[in-house]
């Protein structure tokens, strides 16, 4: 990872809900509404973002641990809202201040921590 990459850091990006990102366990008349997972993948692209500023060749990041409240609902066709701001950083590890707002109203809160990895050692290969 190049040098650079600074605590304050941020990135927002916005994402409609698709049926894809939605469930849908209360019955056949309830409004599919975005699920947790779905929103923690939101959330790891948004911190991903960040890092990818700074990669050097060969690097990708990895979660290592998600913390987040999932506080509201968002239904299909609501536009989700997501922000990462760096919290701190230890070497390759690097922890995100985490949320989600659909419109004016906070649907996602935490933290999220990601790690620099070296592709070709992460998947054991050995290098030339």
């Amino acid at each position: 990872m190049k040098d650079g990459l600074h605590v304050g850091e941020s990135n927002e990006t916005a994402h409609v809900v698709q049926p894809s990102d939605g469930i849908s366990h209360m019955g056949p008349n309830v409004q599919s509404v975005l699920s947790t997972p779905s929103m923690i993948r939101l959330i790891e692209q948004c911190s991903r973002l960040i890092l990818e500023r700074h990669f050097e060749e060969g690097d990708a990041s990895v979660g290592y641990h998600v913390n987040v409240f999932h506080l509201a609902a968002a239904k299909v066709g609501d536009t989700i809202r997501t922000t990462s701001k760096v919290k701190e950083i230890n070497k390759r590890r690097v922890t995100f201040e985490v949320e989600s707002w659909n419109g004016e109203t906070k649907i996602g809160e935490g933290t999220h921590v990601r790690v620099v990895v070296n592709k070709q050692r992460f998947a054991g290969e050995k290098k030339s």
